[in-house]
């Protein structure tokens, strides 16, 4: 996978993001689904970012990003376990 793969993936997560008004549980889902796309692109590319990757895609404060959910469920939501 290249750069403009994770463009394409990253525009198409960011254009799916719930709203601010929806409910919790769809907002942590979406970060789950992201973190998911997030974890293949790193497996077929070690040069992937997943910072950026979680910037283009728009999961907002990405200053505690790591490798999965479950390392920072404050990115993620309480319920992401």
């Amino acid at each position: 996978m290249t750069k403009k793969h994770f463009i394409a993936l990253a525009k198409a997560l960011r254009a799916q993001k719930p709203a601010s008004g929806w409910s919790p549980n769809k907002h942590v889902q979406w970060n789950l689904d992201v973190a998911a796309v997030a974890d293949v692109c790193q497996q077929f590319n070690p040069a992937f970012s997943r910072l950026t990757f979680y910037d283009a895609a728009g999961v907002g404060d990405t200053s505690n990003v790591g490798h999965s959910p479950t390392e920072h469920s404050d990115l993620f939501g309480k319920d992401a376990h």
